[in-house]
């Protein structure tokens, strides 16, 4: 397989938000570029230079119709169950296999093509305290969670050795499963209360789950990235002050190439 450049592996992803934005479009789901995506439209109308991936998120019930609904002739979307019960899903690009460094955790927890992460947002309390320990509680999950990803055989494998390890991640999988419905269900814990806060709970990290106003996720725009028009949310300057401060200033050099 030919080895792809940072610069059309870029290209891969932006295939896949053009298929993600058009059945969206098409069927009245809500969603919005996020993260260092939303920033690197803001600041650089484009992938900020040393970034390589895509992030969107969804409220929960646009979210839902999405993994349900969503098809495709040439990409795949990845529920949970395919990808060791993660709590979001991401959309690939079967042509295309993503070869990390042996050794590195990466390399352990991902076996799949060039993808998009596609996040659900979820009410959560207005209590601070309350958050903090959903947010926790969900974390501690989170490390189950990725051990069920890990792939069961490689090609160094065979006999004893390979059936051994097939029969625990089997085990490994099933406990997944079940942890991972209790991991929803935590996500899901607010949803009927319509707090006014939303977050997104499912990523592997907590600093980026911050709580803000669920208001801001009720109006869109439309904003340049890579040449293309993709949707945010209108409040997107809130939004990105509260997750990275002054977020049109550039980070030095060192942080920069990290």
């Amino acid at each position: 397989m030919e080895k792809l450049t940072l610069e059309e592996s870029k290209t891969y992803q932006l295939g896949i938000l053009d298929s993600i934005d058009t059945f969206c479009k098409l069927n009245g789901i809500r969603y919005s570029i996020a993260y260092g995506t939303l920033l690197g439209a803001v600041r650089h109308h484009g992938f900020i230079p040393w970034d390589d991936d895509i992030d969107i998120v969804m409220p929960r019930e646009d979210y839902s119709r999405f993994v349900s609904q969503y098809q495709d002739n040439h990409y795949v979307l990845l529920t949970g169950d395919k990808i060791a019960n993660h709590l979001h899903v991401v959309v690939t690009d079967p042509s295309t296999f993503v070869e990390f460094k042996p050794g590195t955790s990466d390399a352990l927890f991902y076996r799949g093509g060039v993808w998009v992460d596609v996040f659900p947002l979820d009410y959560v309390s207005k209590n601070e305290e309350k958050f903090e320990l959903q947010k926790r509680q969900i974390a501690k999950r989170r490390i189950l969670q990725r051990y069920g990803e890990i792939s069961p055989v490689n090609s160094s494998d065979g006999g004893i050795r390979k059936a051994f390890k097939l029969i625990i991640h089997k085990f490994l999988s099933l406990l997944v499963a079940l942890n991972g419905k209790a991991s929803l269900k935590l996500m899901k814990k607010y949803n009927d209360e319509n707090t006014g806060k939303v977050a997104n709970l499912a990523v592997w990290y907590l600093k980026t789950n911050k709580a803000v106003p669920s208001e801001w996720f009720e109006q869109y725009v439309t904003l340049d990235f890579e040449g293309r028009k993709y949707q945010s949310i209108s409040h997107y300057h809130d939004y990105l002050a509260s997750l990275y401060g002054d977020y049109m200033k550039l980070p030095p050099p060192s942080r920069a190439s990290t």
